[in-house]
């Protein structure tokens, strides 16, 4: 199995197109990074940290210059409609999708499947597929966030958010994991750095299991990526002024949405057991010749 991955991971090294894409999200996200900190770094130059205090550890004078911080611009944190943050995040299913998902089919077609299946076994070579896949996906999404963190990190300090700027975090009480962002808020972007990469790695893993089924590469691509608009503006539309849950992977993969965890874990487990499944039941019985 070792020699198998180390041999799908060449193989992913080596794609032109994983390189176009990560190099193409990477810059979407240090322009975020180096506008938005730019915008506020000015404001924190004006920061006094000896600010007096009363005895609830408070501020007693108005402090809204000490919600800027690290943890409220960075990618993760933005929202509202940012050009650029809402393009990057638009663009991760598909992308993430793109570099690996089609191997197996491009494999199939060229005769090389059938060659790699009777070496090293049809289940064997499925799985490294599968895990191979799901880390392209999730390498597009973690590597250009974490960029984007690093960069502001280089700009704007980690300052503690503090419950009573509320207004400036975005992240009110009640919110998707807001106990979190005031609590460890080192925590809170370890989560929403990790998700998209879990999500684009399972997204990019369903798209292989969809190629399995379907021959035509822009279905594959095209008919999935159309489902996730249809399914936000169905979501949109049933909790429109009754909730501000937020369904679609389009928002919940970022800090700012108002989200419910247990869904979002719900949703991520079936993509991962669904596609797994499929994998796997198509390794055992699939005959590739």
């Amino acid at each position: 199995m070792l020699s198998v991955l180390k041999n799908e991971y060449e193989k992913l090294c080596k794609t032109k197109a994983f390189w176009i894409i990560l190099a193409l999200l990477t810059a979407i996200t240090s322009i975020v990074a180096v506008t938005r900190s730019l915008d506020n770094v000015g404001s924190v130059g004006g920061m006094a940290y000896e600010m007096p205090k009363g005895d609830n550890g408070f501020f007693l004078e108005d402090n809204s210059v000490f919600a800027i911080s690290l943890f409220n611009n960075w990618i993760g944190a933005l929202s509202g409609d940012l050009f650029f943050t809402t393009i990057f995040y638009f663009l991760l299913p598909l992308a993430a999708a793109l570099p690996f998902s089609f191997s197996l089919l491009d494999e199939n077609r060229s005769g090389y499947l059938r060659q790699m299946t009777l070496k090293k076994g049809q289940l064997r070579y499925y799985l490294a597929k599968y895990i191979v896949t799901f880390s392209s996906g999730f390498l597009v999404a973690v590597i250009p966030i974490l960029i984007n963190l690093i960069i502001t990190a280089c700009y704007l300090p980690a300052v503690t958010p503090d419950p009573l700027e509320q207004l400036y975090s975005n992240q009110p009480y009640g919110r998707y994991l807001s106990h979190i962002y005031h609590s460890k808020p080192f925590l809170f972007v370890g989560i929403f750095v990790t998700m998209p990469g879990v999500f684009c790695g399972l997204w990019a893993a369903l798209t292989l299991c969809i190629s399995l089924f379907v021959r035509n590469k822009y279905i594959v691509i095209i008919a999935p990526y159309l489902f996730l608009f249809f399914e936000t503006a169905f979501f949109d539309a049933l909790f429109a002024n009754r909730s501000a849950l937020q369904l679609s992977p389009f928002y919940f993969i970022r800090g700012s949405a108002a989200g419910d965890i247990r869904i979002v874990v719900s949703i991520l487990l079936f993509m991962l057991i669904i596609s797994f499944t499929v994998m796997l039941l198509r390794g055992k019985k699939d005959d590739v010749f």
